[in-house]
């Protein structure tokens, strides 16, 4: 058997398509079966009316010929191409608008999950204002940091990041930035503030609330990034520190990111989320000093062009 022989075998036994492009099949029947192919005499061109727009085109046909010995039981001609070269090109064109859209749809069901609202969507790395953002001795800013945090996000360690620094300074924009780019790249993550995560987790230990403080821990240890967003509004307590500890071991156990901003300083966040957590975090976390005026008035100076693609362009 000669190549042709196998092509023809080939668009013979394949399975019938929806697919404009994909040539008509005959279905096969027993006799087909206990039969076999004679080479065809083409392909010969021909004009067929295209399956989509109804027009003509020019394409070509293959008469495929069943017999047993010298006698012939069926004939089948075979189309090579069912539709014209626009339709196809549409096709395909429909084709990956629909995907796109699907992608799209999945990345904001999961900004959704993360808890963030309808306005914290835009809230990304291209829209981030850095313009600024003062830098560090080392020439750098928190913005680096935050980049750092992507693009290492599955090495091992993980990569833990805190910012801190006066508030109003852009922290929780580019932490959020941070996040939205996470779920872009097909992990799920969640964001809280301090105090909406011990809010949620002592609602968990009321008797109708549906789940318990061990299975909301277990539901954050799953995720690819969690951020705690403004550590240190919330009130001080025994409860807190033990709920800090908890997290933050759980997380560094699983080998997962962290990242939290607050307004305090190295040693306030100690103080606050007690010694047991604050010792973990400075031991994994890199301590990231936003030097900014307040990005939420005056002028807007500059913005993000690190970047390289918009959210669109940017792989799940």
């Amino acid at each position: 058997m000669d190549a042709s022989d196998e092509g023809i075998q080939a668009l013979v036994l394949r399975p019938q398509s929806s697919d404009p492009e994909t040539p008509e099949t005959p279905p096969t029947s027993l006799r087909r079966l206990l039969s076999t192919v004679t080479r065809p005499a083409g392909p010969r061109a021909t004009e067929k009316l295209c399956v989509s727009c109804q027009q003509p085109f020019r394409t070509h046909e293959i008469v495929l010929t069943w017999g047993l010995g010298e006698i012939v039981t069926e004939e089948q001609t075979v189309c090579v191409k069912r539709a014209c070269d626009a339709c196809v090109e549409r096709s395909k064109a429909s084709e990956t608008e629909q995907r796109r859209a699907g992608e799209q749809q999945t990345v904001r069901d999961r900004w959704e999950r993360a808890g963030l609202t309808e306005r914290m969507f835009g809230l990304t790395l291209v829209s981030l204002d850095c313009g600024r953002w003062a830098p560090r001795q080392d020439d750098t800013t928190a913005l680096d940091d935050g980049l750092w945090l992507i693009g290492h996000a599955h090495d091992d360690p993980p990569p833990w990041l805190v910012l801190w620094g006066p508030r109003g300074v852009g922290k929780t924009h580019l932490a959020v930035a941070v996040l939205l780019e996470i779920c872009r790249r097909g992990g799920d993550a969640a964001f809280r503030t301090g105090k909406e995560l011990m809010d949620e987790l002592r609602a968990s230990n009321e008797p109708r609330s549906g789940t318990s403080e061990a299975a909301l821990q277990r539901a954050w240890m799953r995720l690819a990034l969690l951020v705690i967003d403004d550590v240190g509004e919330e009130r001080q307590t025994p409860y807190t520190a033990e709920a800090y500890w908890a997290i933050l071991d759980g997380r560094y156990r699983a080998g997962l990111p962290l990242l939290i901003t607050t307004h305090l300083n190295p040693d306030g966040l100690s103080a606050h989320i007690g010694e047991a957590a604050a010792s973990r975090l400075s031991e994994h976390a890199l301590m990231s000093e936003v030097l900014a005026g307040d990005s939420r008035v005056g002028a807007r100076q500059g913005s993000l062009r690190l970047v390289a693609s918009e959210p669109d362009d940017v792989p799940f």
